[in-house]
């Protein structure tokens, strides 16, 4: 299961937060049924996914299996997961910032992003909030060329990942959707060919 997977990857730099699987098995010896039993699930309900937090009662996972919604949802209470894409709280000050360029604004973001300490997209956004201002307006459509230019060379693995991250936080600043980046669906027309260049 992807989104499970996920978590998982990402929930080792999440302090004092341990993911945990429990198989329930329908057959022979029926490994686990008591589990299943106890939270009243029928083997239609699975995949189940809880929280346990010491104090409070489990808490089940109420959405769609889809990682950045189980993210959004740790998020609630107070699990801070890295994000897969941009950190939403700070989309939403950067989308504001881009319309009213004030520093009350970064300064928000600044506290924002005290709770992303797990999360590398957290310091680049506050960078990048101030790089309009000393490097122009065209600066995250000018860097996200430059960065998938780089992209299509050969790049060590490492690098490669630090770039992919860069360009989540850039697709923001730039007012770009993940598919002018990436690979888009049958139909639409990238704003960026392979080499970042804008389509004619």
């Amino acid at each position: 299961m992807e989104a499970f997977r996920s978590i998982c990857q990402l929930a080792y730099s999440v302090p004092n937060f341990f993911v945990a699987e429990v198989p329930v098995q329908r057959f022979n010896e029926k490994d686990n049924d008591e589990v299943r039993i106890r939270f009243n699930l029928t083997l239609e309900d699975f995949p189940a996914f809880y929280l346990f937090q010491e104090g409070a009662e489990a808490m089940r996972y109420p959405d769609a299996t889809q990682a950045p919604n189980m993210i959004r949802w740790l998020r609630s209470y107070n699990i801070m997961m890295p994000s897969i894409e941009s950190i939403d709280e700070l989309d939403a000050v950067v989308n504001t910032f881009l319309q009213q360029p004030e520093m009350r604004h970064v300064e928000i973001a600044k506290e924002i992003a005290k709770k992303y300490t797990t999360d590398a997209k957290a310091p680049m956004q506050l960078r990048h909030l101030t790089a309009p201002k000393d490097k122009g307006l065209g600066y995250p459509v000018d860097e996200v060329a430059r960065v998938m230019k780089i992209l299509e060379g050969k790049v060590h693995p490492e690098k490669r990942k630090e770039l992919g991250e860069k360009l989540k936080v850039l697709k923001i600043f730039a007012k770009l959707e993940a598919c002018d980046v990436y690979q888009c669906p049958s139909g639409y027309e990238k704003r960026f060919g392979a080499a970042g260049r804008g389509s004619s």
